[in-house]
C-alpha cells in the first residue's frame, strides 16, 4: 500500500486565516506475484490517491494542495496458499456432491486433480487408482514442484499450452502433407 502524506491549505474566508493540515492518501492494498503486476499496482495505488485528493478537496472549499510531506510504501511478505494432502471437506460441502476431493496421501493434490478432471468417472472419483496414475503420467509434470504453488500451476498451464498447439499444429501439418500429396498425385495425372 502507498500513503501520500501531503499538507493541504485553505484560506478561511471570513477571517483569511491559512489553515494547513496533513492529509495520508492511502491505495489499496495489491498482490504482487510476478514482476510485471509492479506496473499495474503502481497505476491503480496512483488513480486511487488521485481519486482520494479530488474527494478531500469536495468535501471542504478551497482546500489546495502546498507540499508532499513523505510518501510511505507499506509492503508486507505474501506466502500463497499451497495444496497439500488430503483434507476431508466440512460436511456442508460433502452434501453438495459438486467437489471431488482426491484422496491422496501424498504431496501431488494438483497432480490427481488435474488427471481427474481429464479422466472422469462415476464410481468412486476420489480413489487413486493404478488407471488414473496411467494418465497422469502421459501429462509432462517437468518443473512443477509439489505440493503445487501458484507459480506451478501457470508453469503447467503453459507447457499444457504449448504441447496443445504443438499436437494442433501437428495435425494441421499431416493435413496440409495429406492435401499436398492429393494434388501432386492430381497433376500427374
Amino acid at each position: 500500500m502507498l500513503v501520500l502524506t501531503c499538507v493541504m491549505e485553505c484560506v478561511e474566508i471570513n477571517t483569511g486565516e491559512v489553515i494547513t493540515t496533513n492529509v495520508p492518501f492511502r491505495s489499496r492494498n495489491g498482490i504482487i506475484i510476478e514482476e510485471d503486476d509492479v506496473n499495474e499496482f503502481h497505476k491503480n495505488a496512483v488513480d486511487r490517491i488521485e481519486e482520494s485528493i479530488a474527494e478531500f478537496q469536495i468535501q471542504g472549499s478551497n482546500w489546495r494542495f502546498r507540499v508532499v510531506v513523505k510518501l510511505d510504501i507499506n509492503t508486507a511478505v505474501y506466502k500463497p496458499l499451497k495444496g497439500k494432502g488430503y483434507i476431508d471437506l466440512i460436511k456442508t460441502l460433502k452434501s453438495k456432491k459438486a467437489i471431488i476431493n482426491m484422496k491422496n496421501e501424498d504431496d501431488q493434490c494438483f497432480k490427481w486433480c488435474v488427471s481427474r478432471a481429464l479422466n472422469p468417472v462415476e464410481k468412486n472419483p476420489q480413489r487413486i487408482t493404478p488407471d488414473l496414475r496411467k494418465q497422469a503420467e502421459k501429462l509432462n509434470w517437468n518443473n512443477i514442484n509439489f505440493p503445487a504453488s501458484f507459480k506451478d500451476i501457470k508453469t503447467f498451464e503453459k507447457i499444457m499450452v504449448l504441447e496443445s498447439l504443438y499436437l494442433v499444429l501437428m495435425k494441421k501439418m499431416k493435413y496440409i502433407y495429406y492435401v499436398v500429396q492429393k494434388v501432386k498425385i492430381v497433376k500427374m495425372i
